[in-house]
């Protein structure tokens, strides 16, 4: 399963979905906090601890994940990547739609 994320998508392919969603390099940062926020918002803190979300980095609030996950430079944390297709795809199958046929 080398390469591929639980759901079958190819992680090179799916960090190429996210820089087409999110194309301005110069924005990635701040439009990455807006969607962290947003998630963070919509959801309970017991809901994202059950799914494994740190928020946090050393007790300290502030850990960017969304950045990280949008970037591809952290490891593959499925239910990260699930909240950040959501908000940008609305759902699976729709980010399946604008990934190449062989992913």
């Amino acid at each position: 399963m080398a390469g591929k994320i639980a759901f079958g998508i190819n992680i090179n392919h799916l960090c190429t979905a996210y820089s087409e969603a999110v194309p301005d390099k110069y924005f990635l940062g701040r439009e990455a906090d807006l969607i962290q926020e947003k998630i963070t918002d919509y959801y309970d803190a017991a809901m994202l601890r059950v799914m494994k979300i740190r928020t946090s980095f050393n007790g300290q609030p502030g850990r960017r994940w969304v950045y990280g996950v949008l970037k591809g430079s952290m490891p593959v944390h499925i239910p990260e990547h699930l909240f950040v297709i959501k908000e940008l795809f609305g759902s699976i199958s729709a980010l399946s739609q604008s990934l190449p046929k062989n992913s």
